[in-house]
């Protein structure tokens, strides 16, 4: 991460080397998930976040609003219960939402906090 901040690696190369740690570790058998249900309530609460209206004048949490109501569309076109656009089926959408994170991130640039952290593991599948 600081080689990030420093400039020394792009943004391309840090993603990179995060996922071959991250790779490294779980071939390994070194990754464990601690809460279960981390995941769920963090999604919860990024969806309460976006209803509250303390943050209506939020760039990010518009951004927000926008990627959870096209999320929830593509995994309604993708017949997806369980929440998660990562299965092989939803590649369609998962690639169309890919696109329409470019856009909303373009109208609300503070939105790429969010992505980057919730989100686009997921639509890397």
């Amino acid at each position: 991460m600081a080689r990030l901040i420093s400039g020394d690696f792009s943004e391309e190369e840090y993603e990179e080397a995060r996922k071959n740690l991250r790779d490294t570790f779980i071939k390994a058998g070194l990754s464990q998930e601690t809460d279960p249900y981390k995941e769920a309530r963090t999604k919860e609460q990024l969806r309460r976040m976006a209803t509250d209206i303390r943050f209506e004048d939020s760039d990010a949490v518009a951004g927000l609003r926008d990627y959870l109501y096209l999320r929830d569309k593509a995994l309604e076109a993708a017949s997806i219960d369980n929440d998660s656009l990562a299965k092989k089926g939803a590649l369609p959408q998962r690639e169309w939402l890919a696109g329409q994170v470019k856009q909303i991130l373009q109208r609300n640039p503070e939105f790429y906090k969010f992505y980057y952290r919730f989100f686009k593991e997921e639509l890397e599948g």
